[in-house]
This record gives structure tokens, C-alpha cells and sequence, in this order.
């Protein structure tokens, strides 16, 4: 139920970021040809011919400061038939791997990063104390998870707040070597 929660989620999301990235706002027009006024019933006819495998889906659409679309379908709890609305949670899980490709692309287009600059150039010195290796880890490994850093689940769940570490202190837990 969660995988395809994550999946409908993440095709959601595909498709409002890339209406929200390419749109263009003074003409009321996506990309592909259709307008802003029509778009929901676009996007409502799509989530209509996967309902049958998709339990949930929350979307919003914006470009600029303004929102688009804002829009919740299917059940958050298909067993007690409880509707999903814009303020139902979800488990994140892979669906943040698109927003994190989403922002780094964002600052690539800004210049602030390069995809094949060692992330080192982006560390604290000394951030890596374990890593044995000359060749550079880059943010296009790290993008596609091929880094060195093994499938280590660690504080997956907490229960208090003042446990949660810091993203460098909990990347340094589990350094590759």
C-alpha cells in the first residue's frame, strides 16, 4: 500500500514540477499546449485512469507565487474510507530523491554548484574522516547513488526531537571508508 502511495506520488510530483518548472506565466499555457483553465480536468482524467492502483494523491501546481492547483484524491485510509485532503501527511520515503534532483538542478542553473565538482569543495574541511580514496565523490554520484555510501538505516525512528542529529553529523556516522 505505501509503495504504491510513494509511486502515485511521485508521478504526481514529476508532473507539477515540470508544469510548475516550464510554464509560461504570461501566457496561461503550459509546454504542452494546455491552458491553466484546463489543467485540472487534464490532471483529473489522469489520476481517474490509475485510481485503480493508486490509493492516494496530493498535488499543487504554482508558477511563481501563485498557486495553480492545489489538489488532494483517493483515500489515506482506503480500509475506513477516510478521504485524502491537502493536509493528509505522507511518508516521504524515495519521493524526496525527486526534490532533492529538483533543487540541485535548480542550483546548477544558478551556478552556485557543479554536478562533477568534488562535494568536498562544498564541506567543511575535514568534513570526511574515513575516506580512503583520491578519486573525487561528486554531486552526480551522490545523485545517483553511486558514492559509496551503503544502505544504512540509522535513528529511523525517533522519539523525541532534541535526538534528531544534524544532517553532517549524521552523514559522518555513516562515512564510506
Amino acid at each position: 500500500m505505501k509503495k504504491l502511495i510513494s509511486i502515485a506520488l511521485i508521478l504526481v510530483l514529476c508532473i507539477s514540477i515540470s508544469l510548475t518548472t516550464f510554464a509560461a506565466d504570461d501566457k496561461g499555457v503550459l509546454p504542452s499546449g494546455i491552458t491553466y483553465s484546463n489543467m485540472e480536468s487534464v490532471i483529473d482524467t489522469y489520476v481517474e485512469d490509475y485510481k485503480g492502483t493508486t490509493a492516494a494523491v496530493s498535488l499543487a501546481v504554482f508558477t511563481g507565487n501563485d498557486v495553480l492547483m492545489e489538489k488532494a484524491y483517493g483515500y489515506s485510509d482506503i480500509e475506513n474510507t477516510i478521504a485524502n485532503d491537502k493536509d493528509t501527511v505522507f511518508e516521504w520515503g524515495s519521493c524526496t530523491k525527486l526534490l532533492v534532483w529538483a533543487s540541485v538542478m535548480q542550483l546548477v542553473e544558478k551556478d552556485k554548484i557543479e554536478l562533477n565538482e568534488d562535494i568536498r569543495a562544498y564541506l567543511s574541511k575535514g568534513f570526511f574522516k574515513k575516506l580512503k580514496f583520491d578519486t573525487p565523490i561528486t554531486m552526480l554520484n551522490l545523485m545517483n547513488y553511486n558514492a559509496g555510501w551503503q544502505e544504512t538505516v540509522i535513528d529511523l525512528f525517533i522519539g523525541d526531537k532534541k535526538d534528531v542529529k544534524e544532517l553532517g553529523e549524521a552523514l559522518q556516522l555513516i562515512e564510506p571508508d
